[in-house]
């Protein structure tokens, strides 16, 4: 698992997200100005609509008609109706108390309202215009108590309001497309140097595999000749002898030895597997009776309840088949406390066909199960963390698999799941078993 703030191939992660992050803050409020700005910009070119109206209204009436309400009704009359305005929907003019005096078109909700004051024109100054003398007090124009209101379509200036909705999406957009991109090379280099880390992991291991498996054979010759040569030693001597204890030391640590070498070999140089027809019980029975010796030392009972069933047939290889049943049972012994059990039951009531086995240890608590499957990683004292690992290579060449789960109120459980085979024909279970 990389860490948050390892770097990527020279890329320090926190910087290239802050980047991410800086890129996509500038693409959203660069949205939301121009946002705000088209918005503006709707407002004004609705103005400017309604001042073209006012302009054109205004032009229209000159000297004191611009303040007889009877012509305004006569002009707004003309223009909302026939005026070269499209988007002016309603007119009207009122006085100061809001009476209306002149009035033309429907006044409808969500029009855009514009109000400016009808001022008399100046006397002597068309238009109520200055000229370049300034401002003559003489001459200004009486303030008027009339209004002008005028009502646009704002449908009319819907371009603009698209425009604007059509930029903020392409930023969100962006933003998002950005944030997507970062994230697919983020987990395109994550898995990358996963990859990396995988393959240097195996070529480590495949090394530490290549020199075990030269140092276990170059073990297992003198190895053997210490433990032959012991046993014949300890049965020639007498029963009673004081060294008899000292060479029943010596075999047993030479019998832990073998096993470690066994183990060694086998996932260093793991062997083809055979996947055959044969009967589970009488295996899983066998490999229960050899450990019960064990068992008895360490004060822990092995349990194995019967099934229904006379044949359960699986796929599987024999030899392989029993390797595995004995690392799972051997790591329930060693888990279990003294006048614990171990219980191994076979549930064949489903389409692959499991064998549990639960024992009353201490359990593994919050640590990841899968741990325990790679190599040499034990939480014994005296294991080699070769066992599990062994045990999963053996079970993948003929489809088995195999999982843990910790048990309430304590201990592991273990289950090995294996194809089940139908049916085993005429072959009696011990030809089968005995197979390969």
């Amino acid at each position: 698992m990389v860490s948050r703030t390892a770097p990527y191939g020279g890329l320090p992660v926190r910087l290239f997200l802050g980047g991410v992050l800086a890129i996509s803050i500038a693409l959203v409020v660069s949205a939301i100005y121009g946002y705000t700005a088209m918005v503006e910009l709707r407002s004004l070119y609705l103005q400017d609509r309604a001042h073209q109206v006012e302009t054109f209204l205004i032009d229209r009436l000159r000297g004191p008609d611009r303040l007889n309400p009877d012509m305004w009704r006569q002009v707004l009359g003309t223009t909302v109706e026939s005026g070269p305005f499209s988007w002016l929907k309603h007119a009207m003019v009122v006085d100061d108390a809001g009476r209306q005096l002149a009035t033309a078109g429907t006044p409808t909700g969500g029009l855009f309202q514009y109000k400016a004051p009808i001022r008399a024109p100046g006397r002597g100054f068309p238009g109520g215009r200055f000229g370049p003398q300034g401002r003559n007090p003489q001459h200004e124009p009486q303030a008027s108590k009339l209004i002008l209101q005028i009502g646009i379509d704002p449908s009319s200036a819907d371009f603009i309001t698209r425009q604007a909705y059509l930029d903020l999406a392409i930023a969100i957009l962006a933003v998002l497309a950005l944030s997507g991109l970062a994230y697919s090379l983020l987990r395109t280099l994550r898995s990358f140097l996963r990859l990396r880390a995988q393959e240097e992991s195996q070529r480590h291991l495949a090394a530490i595999g290549t020199m075990s498996a030269t140092l276990a054979h170059e073990i297992r010759n003198p190895l053997g000749a210490i433990k032959g040569l012991s046993q014949v030693t300890q049965e020639r001597l007498p029963q009673d002898h004081a060294t008899q204890e000292l060479i029943s030391t010596v075999v047993s640590e030479a019998e832990r030895l073998e096993r470690l070498v066994t183990d060694l070999l086998s996932f260093a140089r793991p062997r083809a597997m055979k996947q055959i027809g044969l009967d589970l019980k009488p295996i899983v029975s066998a490999t229960a009776d050899g450990l019960r010796p064990q068992a008895l030392e360490k004060q822990v009972r092995i349990v194995l309840p019967e099934i229904d069933a006379a044949v359960v047939p699986v796929l599987a290889d024999p030899d392989g088949l029993r390797q595995v049943l004995y690392n799972v049972m051997i790591n329930a012994l060693d888990a279990s406390p003294p006048g614990g059990s171990i219980a191994v039951t076979i549930d064949n009531a489903r389409p692959d066909v499991a064998v549990e086995v639960s024992d009353e240890g201490p359990g593994f608590e919050d640590r990841d199960p899968e741990q325990f499957f790679q190599p040499f990683v034990t939480t014994k004292t005296r294991g080699t963390g070769l066992g599990l690992a062994v045990s999963r290579q053996i079970l993948d060449q003929f489809g088995g698999r195999i999982t843990f789960e910790n048990r309430l109120p304590k201990g592991t459980t273990c289950r090995i799941f294996l194809s089940a085979a139908g049916s085993l024909g005429t072959q009696t279970p011990e030809a089968a078993a005995s197979q390969g």
